[in-house]
C-alpha cells in the first residue's frame, strides 16, 4: 500500500512548485473501489479513467488508444425538412 501511495503522490506533484504547495487530494486524485480482487491487483493510473457498464455481452471490454471528444454543448439530431 505504501508504494501505491507514493506513486499516487508523485503523479499529483508533477510540475508543481513545492514552495507554494497546497495539495487538495480530492481535486487531483480519486480512489475507485471495485468489489472483489486482492491487494496485488491494485494499481495507480496516471491519466484519465472512464468507467462504462457493459450493456451487451459482446461489447468490447478494452479499447486500445481510444479517441475521446469533450463537448461543451449537447448533441442533438434535428431532422431536416423534405
Amino acid at each position: 500500500m505504501v508504494d501505491l501511495a507514493i506513486k499516487a503522490v508523485k503523479c499529483i506533484l508533477r510540475g508543481t512548485d513545492l514552495n507554494k504547495l497546497s495539495l487538495e487530494v480530492k481535486r487531483y486524485a480519486k480512489v475507485e473501489k471495485i468489489p472483489g480482487g486482492s491487494l496485488d491487483q491494485c494499481e495507480v493510473l496516471d491519466g484519465v479513467m472512464f468507467n462504462k457498464d457493459l450493456v451487451h455481452p459482446k461489447m468490447r471490454r478494452v479499447i486500445r488508444n481510444p479517441r475521446v471528444i469533450l463537448l461543451d454543448s449537447p448533441l442533438e439530431y434535428k431532422k431536416g425538412e423534405s
